[in-house]
């Protein structure tokens, strides 16, 4: 993490992106002290530890592992999938992401069958065109997650930021993936 400040310009500030539980303590830590609140961070630092270190106890009572396919949206009613970008909270959370590939990909019926996710994670705010089209797809419902129809939907920031609720994210979808369906 650096700050770089050009003569007579605003300062850019690269703050390290790794969607980790380490660098968002971090980071916090960081833009905590350059922004001068090197207390109050000390103190969020210390609350998101917390929390993860409260995810960590719930994960040990719980250790069960899903698949989970993380459908960022529907494209011509397929699905996009993530596969790195939200690999991080689908493994905080205890999941599996079967989708570990980089980038997005728009899946076909062979491809949705062949990933077998137990359940689909997407965003609250595209929910109902993605549960709509998975419903109505042959293939999905072939999945464990088709025939249970398992899709949770979350708020985007909070479960992708990588910030101070993703301790509190990665909870509530280990929750749900403990709820049998």
């Amino acid at each position: 993490m650096s700050c770089v400040t050009v003569r007579n310009a605003v300062p850019v500030v690269f703050v390290d992106a790794t969607p980790s539980e380490d660098a968002i303590v971090a980071r916090t830590r960081f833009l905590a002290g350059f922004v001068g609140a090197k207390t109050a961070g000390a103190q969020l630092c210390a609350d998101i530890s917390q929390h993860f270190d409260m995810l960590a106890r719930w994960r040990a009572v719980h250790p069960a592992t899903k698949r989970v396919l993380f459908v960022m949206r529907m494209s011509n009613n397929r699905p996009m999938v993530a596969g790195k970008a939200a690999d991080a909270v689908i493994h905080l959370a205890g999941g599996v992401n079967p989708a570990a590939f980089g980038g997005y990909r728009i899946l076909d019926q062979e491809a949705l069958i062949g990933l077998r996710p137990d359940a689909v994670l997407t965003m609250e705010q595209d929910a109902p065109q993605v549960r709509a089209a998975l419903l109505g797809n042959a293939g999905f419902r072939l999945t464990p997650a088709g025939r249970t129809q398992t899709i949770i939907a979350m708020e985007g920031e909070r479960l992708l930021g990588f910030g101070s609720r993703t301790p509190d994210a990665a909870l509530e979808l280990a929750r749900h993936l403990d709820t049998p369906a």
